[in-house]
């Protein structure tokens, strides 16, 4: 034992062994910026920078101002935060739309927020980073006044707006890392039910989705139900009035949680005969 204790003494003499790094871990001081948007509770993810996909994320619920992971071996990471939202699932940094509603079309998701960095680990050391939450679903809007007839004689107004995406790169970086999932372009339909407003003079609907892409183009088909029973089915092409509608990652500081509004007008037909019961502008 004392011989071995003199080893090690005498080869701390040796400045190249005494400079070898000690395998001490490293702690992350993450927080959070919202801007001005409602801080909420986070879901954090760290995975080792160079192979993410390969090894189990360190996954965790932190609170809104943010977190202290302890005893992080040294290295480089990748850190994801998001929010969890109903309706949605994140996976390699990509969001998807987890369910349909009973006649196949996409049902209203949550508020989804997230952001990443880099993160590198030193031995014994504290690691400050601020990630920066943006928004990741935009709420839709649509509110279409009524100009000419009678808005009281209409019965229903349904809507079914396609070219919504299904899935969105929430984190690029960690989505690079698996191509088939980050490289999707599938699109669904959402079914929007109008409602009159307070005032009788309008009717109107929301709906949050992930996005839409204008490539697969954007259709909305509009069906008027009148309180006598009849009925008229409309197609209108909406892919130039909603081709900026993903343009939201910093919507601003008013509103950080800015809705696309897309307004128009609703004409009710009452002539005789007649080939239409309704003309939007």
């Amino acid at each position: 034992g004392s011989l071995l204790l003199l080893g090690a003494l005498a080869a701390c003499n040796d400045k190249q062994m005494c400079d070898l790094p000690h395998p001490h871990p490293g702690r992350a001081v993450l927080t959070y910026d919202w801007g001005t948007a409602t801080p909420r509770d986070v879901q954090l993810e760290v995975l080792p920078y160079d192979d993410p996909l390969a090894t189990p994320a360190i996954d965790t619920h932190t609170p809104a101002d943010g977190t202290t992971l302890d005893r992080l071996a040294p290295g480089r990471y990748h850190a994801l935060a998001y929010t969890e939202a109903e309706r949605l699932s994140v996976s390699n940094g990509t969001a998807a739309v987890t369910d349909t509603e009973d006649d196949g079309c996409l049902p209203s998701v949550g508020d989804l927020w997230a952001g990443n960095t880099h993160l590198t680990i030193e031995s014994g050391t504290d690691t400050r980073a601020a990630i920066g939450l943006q928004p990741c679903t935009r709420l839709l809007r649509i509110v279409l006044n009524a100009g000419q007839g009678d808005p009281t004689q209409v019965q229903s107004l349904t809507g079914l707006l396609t070219g919504v995406r299904t899935s969105r790169v929430i984190d690029p970086w960690l989505a690079g890392q698996a191509p088939a999932t980050a490289a999707t372009t599938a699109t669904g339909s959402i079914r929007l039910h109008f409602t009159p407003t307070d005032d009788g003079t309008a009717f109107a609907v929301e709906h949050r989705l992930l996005g839409l892409d204008p490539a697969q183009g954007i259709t909305l088909t509009l069906t008027l139900t009148t309180d006598d029973g009849r009925d008229d089915t409309q197609d209108y092409d909406l892919t130039d009035e909603l081709e900026d509608f993903d343009d939201f990652d910093n919507p601003g500081a008013d509103d950080p949680d800015d809705p696309f509004d897309l307004g128009g007008d609703i004409d009710l037909i009452v002539t005789s005969p007649i080939d239409a019961l309704f003309s939007i502008s």
